[in-house]
């Protein structure tokens, strides 16, 4: 069994053997950090939604790029992703944009559309008195959606 370490380990490992010496792995260590954060907090079946008030994490520069790209405004950037789990969360996506295939980029974006769209249709109104939860599953949505919608964009081409 390997741990998420180790996989971090031999990802940087592999890189370092495979490129050269001044390239930069296409994913930094901050970024695989953070995603492996997210797993554990998932794995361990954490409440999330506990620590949406938390506003002290640092926005891999990697990270704020990738969010202006898909179409969040600098002042989401600065606001949302000082969230932890909403910074991590868009880690996943960027690293699933970089390298993940189209097909399973798509296939993981539909499901993750799907289960917002779920979440929307049974709970969403429990949290409706709670700016904080609703916007930020509101921001996540909308990452999600534009993920999705540029997916479908480049099979249109």
């Amino acid at each position: 069994m390997v741990c998420q370490r180790d996989s971090q380990n031999f990802y940087f490992y592999f890189y370092e053997l495979k490129s050269e010496a001044s390239e930069r792995p296409p994913i930094p260590k901050n970024v695989l950090h953070k995603v492996k954060n997210i797993r554990n907090a998932c794995a361990h079946n954490n409440c999330i939604l506990n620590h949406l008030y938390d506003k002290s994490a640092r926005v891999p520069s990697a990270i704020g790029e990738f969010a202006k790209r898909i179409g969040i405004s600098i002042n989401a950037v600065a606001k949302k992703l000082k969230c932890p789990a909403l910074c991590e969360m868009m880690c996943v996506f960027y690293c699933l944009d970089i390298l993940a295939k189209n097909a399973i980029r798509s296939h993981d974006y539909n499901d993750l559309s799907e289960n917002i769209e779920h979440f929307y249709e049974k709970y969403y109104s429990l949290f409706e008195k709670n700016l904080l939860i609703t916007s930020s599953i509101d921001f996540l949505k909308d990452s999600i959606d534009f993920l999705k919608d540029s997916i479908d964009r480049l099979k249109n081409l």
